[in-house]
């Protein structure tokens, strides 16, 4: 806006002072007895050009000055929906972990990538990492890491059919700190419908 009336003001001062002019030269023409109609048409021809030209500067500066709310509006739609697009797989497994059976356990981690020995492009290796913090006895833990590992695969079966493996990491701070206890390998079947437990791994040092 300041740039725009330092570039306009300069032009109606010179409109103005050549206004002035033209006032004075007619009084003295007139008192020397009469005006010259040619000078009179050339001033006023004068007077329009100039007028238009601030015009024209007006209106290109408003142009220059339009906001581009919308374009900058587009571009984030776009990129939030690209992004919603890439988290879908690990909001799914957010979601499952909000349920109320999984109330004893925390996810430390989580991370999505391609399936790299697969032709389908959707498909995904999930990497999920847990931590089971309920004081307990190794026996009671192993049950319960098992039966957490289970309804997760079970949840994952018809709410995510992109993860073709999974891949779940245990911890157990009670039982053995800052160290995986457990894993479990999972491979979808190639109809989509089930998970397969493909092997599983428990610390000996842990469990017996």
């Amino acid at each position: 806006m300041g740039s725009r009336l330092i570039r306009i003001v300069p032009q109606y001062i010179q409109l103005l002072l050549y206004l002035l002019t033209l006032l004075t030269k007619f009084k003295y023409n007139n008192q020397k007895g009469g005006l010259n109609l040619k000078n009179i048409a050339m001033s006023i021809l004068s007077v329009a050009l100039l007028l238009a030209l601030v015009a024209c500067n007006k209106k290109d500066d408003e142009e220059k000055s339009m906001p581009v709310a919308n374009n900058s509006e587009t571009v984030a739609e776009v990129n939030t929906t690209e992004q919603t697009s890439n988290n879908s797989d690990e909001q799914i497994i957010l979601d499952i972990m909000q349920e109320e059976e999984f109330f004893l356990v925390d996810l430390a981690e989580l991370e999505m990538n391609k399936d790299a020995s697969s032709k389908n492009s959707d498909d995904k290796v999930a990497l999920v990492h847990f931590t089971f913090n309920a004081p307990n006895s190794a026996a009671n833990a192993q049950n319960e890491i098992e039966k957490y590992t289970t309804l997760l695969a079970a949840q994952i079966i018809d709410k995510n059919p992109d993860i073709s493996k999974m891949t779940v990491f245990w911890e157990a701070p009670e039982l053995k700190e800052d160290w995986n206890v457990a894993k479990f390998n999972y491979v979808r079947t190639a109809n989509k419908n089930d998970m397969t437990l493909k092997n599983t791994y428990f610390d000996k040092t842990v469990f017996n």
